[in-house]
């Protein structure tokens, strides 16, 4: 009898606390996902063009997908731009709170998200394959026609949040910082070198740094096109020059331009004030006209051009 029992003791305290109960199914069930590529840390990223940023976050929900929304913060100009995505009236932004992007259940906003880059609409509920969110494109989108409104320092917020149909959620925020493209002042009319001598100095700024800095000479004056081709490795007409990657350039401009100083400065300054001491030359050839356009480019692949032109009389 005691044998009888001590075995059934034993066998007793090989069973789990609880009796006889099966495995919780939850600690089998896959985690939903949301992965930004190259930037795991969700590491706020500075607005470029579509093709130079890398803006695509990829979510994915093994379970399932259930609810996917997006709370999107954007500067006070532009939450009417988001306001007209948004077909669910009681998820519009305001000045106060910020828009809400509903992807599955919102049909007007996945009509306008499609095209951009997002798996969006009804279809997506129950999606267990990998979605993409381009937030590069919707930017592109929220602030054409809308650039002139927008300051260096601005911010992008969108706050993402994925509900699979186990009630599983997962949420990251990925932000993007807006910078001006550059800005190019100065020579605003047309400038006869054989008058009286004038300002000549073009004041360039870049908040994203400039990357590139060219010049395009074209026009009927053959002495000023040689004079740059022969300081550069400019060939062919109209005469490019780049101040920045041109090495002849950089090396023999360096006495009228600050050729060693333009890349990843914020600002700069080209003086053409030289170009008087070119009359003589310029006038032995004859009247001329010449068109001297300046094309700034920063690391942000934004861009700024301004063109002048400079004459010689009899």
């Amino acid at each position: 009898m005691k044998r009888t029992l001590l075995m059934a003791a034993s066998l007793l305290l090989l069973l789990p606390l609880g009796g006889c109960k099966k495995d919780d199914p939850s600690k089998n069930l896959l985690k939903p996902t949301l992965t930004w590529e190259g930037n795991d840390k969700f590491s706020a990223q500075t607005i470029r063009s579509v093709s130079a940023m890398n803006g695509t976050v990829t979510y994915e929900a093994p379970e399932g997908l259930e609810n996917l929304q997006i709370t999107a913060t954007v500067p006070t100009v532009l939450i009417g731009v988001v306001n007209q995505m948004i077909g669910i009236s009681s998820n519009a932004g305001k000045s106060s709170s910020p828009a809400i992007l509903d992807l599955v259940n919102d049909t007007k906003l996945a009509g306008v998200l499609t095209p951009l880059g997002f798996n969006a609409g009804s279809s997506i509920k129950g999606r267990k394959t990998a979605g993409k969110l381009d937030f590069a494109r919707l930017l592109e989108a929220l602030i054409k026609d809308n650039e002139n409104t927008l300051s260096t320092g601005d911010t992008f917020k969108f706050d993402v949040l994925l509900t699979d149909r186990e009630g599983q959620k997962v949420s990251k925020t990925a932000s993007f910082n807006y910078v001006e493209g550059p800005t190019i002042s100065g020579i605003d009319a047309p400038v006869n070198l054989s008058g009286e001598e004038t300002d000549l100095e073009l004041d360039i700024k870049a908040d994203g740094k400039l990357q590139s800095l060219l010049l395009s000479i074209e026009g009927n004056s053959e002495f000023i096109k040689k004079w740059f081709q022969a300081r550069s490795s400019a060939t062919g007409d109209p005469v490019k020059v780049d101040l920045v990657s041109d090495e002849t350039a950089v090396k023999e401009l360096a006495r009228w331009f600050p050729t060693s100083k333009i890349q990843g400065q914020t600002e700069v300054t080209l003086d053409f004030s030289f170009l008087y001491d070119l009359v003589p030359d310029m006038k032995a050839e004859g009247a001329s006209t010449t068109n001297i356009s300046v094309t700034a480019i920063d690391e942000n692949d934004k861009s700024a051009f301004k063109v002048f032109a400079v004459s010689v009389s009899q």
